[in-house]
């Protein structure tokens, strides 16, 4: 590594020496950011379709919108703090679809639903939410 060094010293060349499996390094960053942002996109997707399955079509939208704006918040951290894409990385962001789908099903079922748990009487919004988040 010395001789090397003083060799691009001597030749007044702006230079930096890099272990060759640099290029290897790089090539696998690469590949997995388009793992992770895949894996996202595709448990989105599936978490999407099974809450349009299993939810009334306006909460399923809502709950939808949830889990799209905590992801995009999970994944927007992860990339502030620096995180590097990695398996690790993307088993978060991942997870990260898992948890936010599961909590905002769980208030978007719970949300017509009365104190009493019957669904059909008659209440205000603010009353049916209140209690919605009490039970979460």
């Amino acid at each position: 590594v010395q001789d090397v060094t003083s060799f691009v010293n001597s030749a007044g060349v702006a230079a930096k020496i890099a272990h060759r499996s640099w290029p290897a390094h790089i090539a696998r960053r690469e590949f997995s950011r388009g793992l992770l942002f895949s894996s996202v996109a595709w448990a989105s997707f599936a978490a999407a379709l099974a809450m349009f399955l299993v939810l009334p079509p306006d909460l399923a939208a809502f709950a939808v919108g949830a889990m799209i704006v905590t992801t995009v918040a999970s994944v927007g951290f992860v990339h502030a703090a620096g995180y590097t894409c990695s398996v690790f990385t993307q088993n978060v962001c991942v997870m990260a679809v898992a948890f936010s789908a599961e909590s905002a099903c769980i208030v978007c079922r719970n949300i017509p639903l009365t104190p009493s748990g019957k669904a059909g009487e008659s209440q205000e919004w603010p009353e049916r939410m209140k209690k919605t988040l009490r039970r979460s």
